[in-house]
């Protein structure tokens, strides 16, 4: 797949990434902010799709894959060691 279709393609998929963004985060500007990381992401990283993989699933795992991440992060920073 060549950059033009990609592109159209993470373009279309805009509305799913939004939609799953906000059911993981439930806040407005937070899932704003996981849908701008993973479309940066997922651009960045469109050398390692492969055009036999179903494109929507692999967007929307490495979403969910960040805002796993991110989670942790938020997590590991509020614990407090005694």
């Amino acid at each position: 797949m060549n950059k033009t279709q990609f592109q159209k393609q993470l373009l279309g998929m805009s509305n799913s990434m939004r939609k799953l963004a906000f059911i993981l985060t439930a806040n407005r500007n937070d899932a704003h902010d996981l849908f701008q990381e993973t479309y940066l992401k997922v651009w960045i990283n469109r050398e390692k799709f492969t055009d036999n993989r179903n494109f929507k699933g692999w967007v929307l795992t490495v979403m969910k894959h960040i805002f796993i991440n991110n989670y942790n992060k938020i997590i590991h920073s509020h614990t407090v060691i005694e």
